[in-house]
């Protein structure tokens, strides 16, 4: 039986409790970032650390073939979570011996768990979702859940300073704790189980899902849509090198347009659902055109307070599009295949950040910060506008 209006309490502890994996993920990378860059003094070693959070979104397809393939969903987003929270323990006792060799293993082995349980949660999420909730609802539920994640996502951070700021060793005890009540609030959380699987289930599901978004024009225009990822992922790196380089601000002002933009993300979530019908595509373009006309308004400003404006508005209007996508992906997948749908577009859309950085890094010496706003907004102007040419994907209903 789905949940309607009236199973809201439900609704809203299973979307929180499942975010909190996510608020624990982002609250443990953010303390290992900082951990092993002040103990080590290693940029490198830093540098590996960071690239491997992005490592797992690679193989996000095979992530999501298993969840679509097993027949507990719960057990492994469990036993993936007990994994983290033995080796954050381990991780603590290191580093209050100041074991450093030991401590590095540790965070490269960490970071790479964290990397498949986000995959794994997102999977359940959505499946959850589609199982438990009525269609006419899942633009309000998509809101929500992105609202919720963002928020305990920008929680997460100011957290993390909180801890390092009272005692860098004794930091990993804060997530411990919350990883350990969010493990434990896991456990009432009903997923229904598959149904009995053939003991070649695993390599036959994989090759169903590869022909099922093959076959479906609507996935696979979605899939080559979300290379554009490839480039809108930069907005992190031409920020901070906008706020250094080109206003010649400190780290605060930084944090200050960081801030907005999760703010604009959690608004516009939350604006999303105000709209009632039309076509995705449409307002894809629309709000597309916007983002693209803000990230390119960045070369003409040269005030920090007045780029509040164009971050706020990209991540505003990608809130919205990002909801509405979410609630029309949910109504158009079928939910066995929901996991490995999810894995093919993480792969590009997450995966692809590995590669963003170093390439907005080239782009950013050899044309500057400004004229690389302006090459990544007109990139991304293409492919809003290439939908046009898809006529399966624009014309969903919202």
């Amino acid at each position: 039986m789905k949940l309607s209006e009236t199973g809201w309490r439900s609704i809203l502890f299973t979307i929180s409790i499942i975010n909190s994996l996510y608020f624990n993920i982002t609250l443990i990378n953010t303390l290992e970032l900082w951990i092993i860059s002040k103990i080590s003094g290693s940029s490198l070693i830093t540098g590996i650390l960071f690239s491997l959070i992005s490592i797992p979104f690679f193989f996000s397809y095979f992530t999501g073939t298993i969840v679509d393939t097993i027949k507990n969903k719960k057990i492994i987003l469990l036993a993936f979570s007990f994994l983290l929270l033995v080796i954050l323990f381990l991780s603590q006792l290191e580093l209050l011996v100041n074991n450093l060799f030991a401590l590095i293993l540790l965070f490269y082995i960490m970071t790479l768990l964290t990397g498949f349980i986000f995959d794994i949660s997102g999977a359940i999420m959505s499946i959850w979702i589609k199982e438990n909730i009525n269609e006419e609802i899942y633009k309000k539920v998509s809101s929500i859940n992105q609202i919720i994640a963002r928020s305990l996502g920008l929680f997460a951070g100011v957290l993390a300073g909180i801890f390092l700021t009272v005692n860098l060793k004794y930091s990993l005890f804060g997530p411990l704790f919350l990883l350990g009540i969010t493990i434990f609030l896991l456990l009432p959380i009903k997923i229904s189980s598959t149904k009995g699987i053939k003991k070649s289930g695993l390599k036959e599901g994989f090759i169903e899902g590869f022909n099922y978004i093959r076959k479906n024009k609507v996935l696979t225009q979605f899939v080559i849509l979300t290379i554009g990822n490839f480039f809108f992922n930069m907005q992190g790196l031409l920020l901070l090198f906008y706020v250094e380089d080109f206003l010649h601000k400190g780290p605060i002002f930084f944090s200050m347009l960081g801030a907005v933009s999760e703010i604009g993300i959690i608004l516009g979530s939350a604006y999303a659902p105000k709209i009632k019908k039309g076509k995705l595509g449409f307002y894809h373009v629309l709000f597309g055109t916007f983002i693209s006309a803000s990230l390119m308004s960045y070369i003409l400003i040269h005030n920090v307070f007045l780029a509040v404006i164009p971050t706020f508005a990209v991540s505003f209007f990608s809130g919205i599009n990002s909801v509405l996508t979410s609630s029309v992906l949910l109504r158009v997948i079928d939910k066995e295949y929901m996991g490995r749908v999810r894995g093919t577009i993480s792969a590009i859309s997450e995966g692809l950040v590995t590669f963003s950085g170093p390439l907005g890094g080239v782009l950013i010496a050899a044309m500057g910060i400004g004229q690389t706003y302006l090459l990544v907004g007109l990139v991304m102007l293409i492919f809003f506008y290439l939908e046009l040419a898809f006529k399966e994907f624009y014309n969903l209903r919202i």
